[in-house]
């Protein structure tokens, strides 16, 4: 989800006008609206606001705080499609109360109760103790964030564009913290998109996370796939070859039934998918049936079937039909599957059958409603989406927490069997029993088989396996915030929290469950809703992260304290530069110097607002200092002679490296194919200590008509 190319031209990096027309542009051009004066202004404001109060500090990365902010607003309008004026001003301002001295007060009298709201939802608790440990802070703040999110969902849809920007530019952070990231998107932000049916943001999120945290596997993984399809399809492109052949039949016999056909979408299984089906069926890849897909989209519900049934007539080998319009996923996924067989290739295809509605809905989620209909975002239509047990739920199961006991069952007094989740409390039994019951729960008498004589337990009380419950009821007593830490059922949770709203606000039921887990933390006791999240965050972070450090440098450090940069060709040092907000580069990545009255300022080498202007530069303190050995794979267009090979191969990296001064050594060509004489592929192995060498040479053999294929091992 890269940046927007038409974000600006080389100029000031924090020039606040520069930001806000940067901004609104954005806005402007990717909604294909004008904005009012009034929200123009606004948003305006809170530009000026977050600048004003994170522009004069860091982020781990040393890039400015604020800068992140206004990535992920720009994502927000970018990538949901549609144009939500509180949803971006909250993801502008969703750092400014958690890394400086402003207080959601604050926030709620500039900007109005529902930004505030969304920021509130957005900041991490605060303990006023300063022994909390990082685990406990974590699974509070992300029991905040889902629990504000049941009242606006817009608080997920803003954190995802976060997390996905935190991922995109965790290369400068330190290991430990990519280790940590990468863990926490894959337990828990992964399985939250999934159960909200938001299949982009969880495909992005699993490619980012799976190249970070598995490089050298993930390039082995891609390198499969490469073989895999440079075989089958004899060095066609396999787009080209899908569209030319299959979607060509098929949408010849869907204008043949007059079904109206609103698009076809070409799409591979991304490198994560490709190897969770390995993992999962311990199979080898020609066995994975949904390599390739494509989807077929036409107009009314009745046409998927009309279609489904077309496509079996022209492709009569077929398998694996499923029918998820009638049956939808638990997310709410809906299409008609099946896997076709292309007779010449004997390849399978994976088809999905639906309306454009339907991939609205399974692409972006509860953000397709507006998006589909063209409606203005009321996050009220959204307000049961983010059902907190349903999407902990899913986390447990894909972690298979309690893989032995997933069910208990308990009795009443009369006899009758009551099945309920394992770790359910009294007051799930109540709620299941009647609301009422629930309501007005005081206490529970229990038997218990390994407990002689009854037990006089509170409505907290997790059950057991057999146990036989009498429920005592009490018109005095009336549910308190604490109990949605106590149930574990989703009904009791909603009838909790529907009564307590007409008491209490969400700001009000945030706080107090956060200093009630605290509470419960060092009392050494768990409550369900704790417990799940505790078990996903205790494998996150080990007893040494309490000491990492999260927040962004209290004070503004010169970019000279961090580094400087060099123009090769004289020699001059320059301490005074500024990074392009554009591109956002980072130490170590290929770069490009543009002089201005202000100074220098930095741009990636490939930024396409650079310019004519740019002159080379590099960075003076190698960040890639250390070492390590590469190979880059490479196929020829045909069987050739080895010394022939060899005296091509070698002319070519020769022209690709004589113009760069970095370090490379070790250079050595080997062929892997073919016969004694002949060869059709191989690998260069060199030692580096940038990625710019790979891809040097990637270019110049992509230049070169004789080498059909090339793949360099670096992300």
């Amino acid at each position: 989800m890269p940046m927007n190319k038409e974000l600006g031209k080389p100029s000031e990096v924090f020039n606040e006008d520069k930001v806000k027309k940067i901004l609104i542009d954005t806005i402007q051009n990717m909604r294909g609206i004008v904005l009012t004066k009034s929200d123009n202004e606004q948003i305006a404001m809170a530009v000026q606001f977050l600048l004003k109060f994170l522009g004069p500090k860091h982020r781990m990365d040393y890039h400015p705080a604020a800068l992140h902010s206004i990535r992920v607003a720009i994502k927000c309008v970018t990538y949901y499609k549609i144009y939500d004026k509180e949803m971006i001003m909250a993801a502008l301002l969703h750092d400014v109360v958690e890394d400086s001295k402003v207080s959601i007060d604050e926030v709620r009298k500039k900007f109005g109760y529902n930004v505030a709201y969304l920021v509130d939802g957005l900041t991490k608790y605060k303990f006023a103790e300063e022994d909390v440990s990082k685990m406990v802070k974590e699974a509070t703040s992300l029991i905040k964030l889902i629990l504000f999110a049941q009242k606006d969902i817009r608080i997920i849809l803003i954190k995802f564009m976060d997390r996905i920007d935190n991922i995109e530019t965790i290369r400068a952070t330190p290991n430990i913290q990519k280790i940590v990231k990468t863990k926490e998107t894959f337990d828990i932000y992964i399985p939250i998109a999934d159960a909200l049916n938001m299949w982009k943001v969880k495909m992005y999120l699993e490619n980012l996370a799976f190249k970070i945290q598995y490089g050298e596997f993930a390039h082995l993984v891609y390198e499969e796939f490469y073989n895999f399809k440079s075989e089958k399809f004899k060095g066609t492109n396999s787009e080209a070859y899908i569209k030319g052949n299959i979607i060509k039949k098929i949408a010849r016999e869907l204008k043949k039934r007059k079904i109206k056909i609103m698009n076809f979408k070409y799409r591979e299984k991304s490198l994560y998918g490709i190897h969770k089906k390995m993992q999962k069926v311990a199979t080898s890849i020609d066995l994975i049936y949904d390599l390739f897909g494509i989807k077929v989209i036409v107009d009314r519900e009745i046409e998927c079937y009309q279609a489904l049934e077309a496509i079996q007539k022209i492709f009569p080998t077929f398998i694996r039909v499923k029918d998820y319009i009638k049956n939808p996923k638990n997310n709410g996924y809906k299409s008609i599957h099946l896997d076709i067989q292309d007779p010449k290739l004997k390849i399978w295809i994976e088809l999905q059958i639906k309306t454009d509605e339907m991939e609205a809905y399974n692409e972006y989620g509860p953000a397709a409603h507006p998006l589909y209909k063209g409606w203005e975002f009321h996050s009220y239509q959204f307000q049961d989406i983010g059902k907190v047990y349903e999407i902990l739920e899913n986390v447990l199961k894909s972690r298979r927490l309690n893989p032995e006991i997933l069910d208990i069952n308990v009795l009443t007094p009369a006899g009758d069997k009551i099945t309920l989740p394992y770790g359910s409390t009294v007051l799930d039994l109540a709620y299941r029993i009647h609301s009422d019951i629930g309501y007005h729960c005081k206490q529970a008498k229990i038997n218990r088989a390994e407990i002689l004589g009854e037990l006089i337990v509170s409505p907290e009380e997790i059950l057991h396996d057999g146990d036989r419950i009498e429920i005592i009821v009490d018109p005095e007593t009336h549910p308190a915030i604490d109990w949605l830490l106590h149930v574990r059922t989703h009904d009791a949770f909603k009838s909790i929290k529907n009564w307590l709203y007409h008491y209490y606000n969400s700001e009000e039921i945030g706080n107090a469950l956060s200093r009630s887990i605290a509470d419960l933390e060092k009392k050494g006791r768990n409550s369900p809703i704790y417990s799940v999240v505790k078990s996903i965050y205790k494998d996150i972070y080990p007893a040494d992260l309490k000491k990492i450090k999260k927040d962004p440098v209290k004070t503004k450090l010169p970019l000279t304290a961090m580094y400087k940069v060099v123009v090769p060709k004289t020699g001059e040092e320059i301490v005074d530069f500024k990074l392009a907000l554009c591109c956002s580069p980072l130490q170590g990545e290929p770069i490009v110097g543009i002089r201005s009255k202000d100074g220098m300022v930095i741009h990636k080498e490939n930024c396409v607002t650079a310019g004519a202007k740019a002159i080379p530069i590099r960075w003076a303190t190698d960040h890639n200092a250390k070492k390590w050995k590469t190979k880059i794979y490479f196929s020829l267009e045909q069987k050739t002679d080895r010394r022939k090979a060899q005296k091509k191969l070698e002319k070519i990296l020769k022209i690709a490296l004589s113009g760069y001064e970095g370090y490379y050594e070790n250079l050595e060509i080997q062929f892997s194919s073919g016969d004694e004489h002949k060869t059709s592929s191989g690998y260069i192995f060199i030692d580096v200590n940038t990625s710019r060498v790979t891809r040097k040479i990637k270019e110049a053999f992509l230049d070169d008509k004789s080498i059909s294929g090339v793949l360099p091992n670096c992300w």
